[in-house]
């Protein structure tokens, strides 16, 4: 029978906790709606908001690049000339 070495241990080690911290971030979003749907969610804690497809829902980014590529290309179009909606010019 061959002796667990330094190596195994560390890397099994890592391998659950990254199996641990995926399956977290997999199943929280499905625990909560379930939850939610339930009446069961506490209402002292602050619970994060999920979109449709299960990722997390920031407040106050935004919801589409317009604002940021609108910002770019009004900061790289020089003075004067009017930055066009094709941000790719």
């Amino acid at each position: 029978m061959p002796r667990v070495t330094g190596h195994n241990a560390i890397t099994v080690g890592i391998v659950s906790i990254i199996s641990i911290y995926m399956g977290v971030n997999f199943f929280q979003p499905i625990v909560v709606e379930r939850l939610r749907k339930d009446g069961n969610l506490r209402q002292d804690k602050e619970i994060p908001h999920f979109n449709e497809d299960g990722s997390l829902k920031e407040e106050g980014l935004p919801q589409t690049w317009r604002p940021v590529t609108d910002t770019t290309t009004s900061a790289i179009k020089p003075l004067g000339e009017k930055a066009s909606d094709d941000p790719f010019e």
